[in-house]
């Protein structure tokens, strides 16, 4: 079963088969009513951010209990957990089409004082106090470049366009090293710094969710992990902090 996608919001709704005994099919207008309905887990999976209901992929890739980006990737073991202030960014997950194997490296940890998560605001300054591993090398993979994309959806469903644009990935030196952990959020912030500049002007019906001045600015944007999801390219999954 496929989703219709007209100008920048899904019609249709689904939750994973996993947390029942088959797709159910929302619309908008009975969202609501059926979340209330749910079990313990499946409410708290819609209100923890992590496996919050979202759009179903192209590809049939249903959402994931333990990431924004929707199960598309091989589950990885992360770091023990603190207790987080925010809501994790919903994205679309990315697959190339056509879709062809790869050799997946480890996904990549942001974690500052043993919290997960290094604000983009300060990034953008290069400001690393307390980022683990910060002068270590973030990539073993011997691209000189990776696609950085970027899924932005509203827990129900309003999409911004596909964001992709290209980071460099290893130094100008001779040996061409890998560039570091810092660098490597250093990189992402103008990313998302150049994300919501784009889409500042874009008409979005969440509030919660928009971006630009006024709504979700970089400095309250949190890179938790970046996660390589195909050959040439690379997806993060992000926090909002709400204060």
């Amino acid at each position: 079963m496929s989703s219709h996608y007209v100008a920048g919001h899904y019609s249709k709704m689904m939750v994973p088969p996993a947390w029942t005994n088959g797709p159910i099919v929302l619309d908008p207008a009975s969202f609501e009513a059926a979340r209330l309905s749910f079990d313990k887990d499946q409410k708290d999976a819609l209100l923890s951010g992590y496996g919050t209901v979202t759009p179903p992929h192209d590809q049939g890739i249903w959402p994931s209990r333990s990431s924004s980006l929707c199960g598309a990737l091989t589950p990885q073991q992360s770091p023990p957990r603190v207790e987080q202030i925010g809501d994790v960014v919903h994205q679309r997950p990315y697959t190339a089409i056509p879709y062809r194997p790869f050799s997946q490296s480890p996904s990549i940890y942001f974690r500052v004082n043993g919290r997960d998560g290094i604000n983009l605001g300060r990034a953008l300054k290069n400001d690393f106090t307390g980022l683990e591993g910060r002068d270590e090398p973030a990539f073993s993979i011997t691209k000189a470049k990776l696609s950085f994309r970027l899924e932005w959806v509203s827990p129900l469903g309003n999409a911004y366009p596909s964001y992709s644009h290209q980071i460099t990935i290893r130094d100008s030196t001779k040996d061409a090293k890998s560039i570091s952990v810092a660098k490597l959020a250093h990189a992402i912030a103008k990313e998302l710094r150049r994300f919501i500049e784009l889409s500042a002007a874009y008409q979005f019906s969440d509030a919660d969710w928009r971006v630009g001045p006024g709504f979700i600015e970089l400095g309250q944007i949190e890179l938790i992990r970046l996660d390589h999801v195909s050959e040439g390219s690379v997806q993060a999954e992000l926090r909002v902090a709400r204060y």
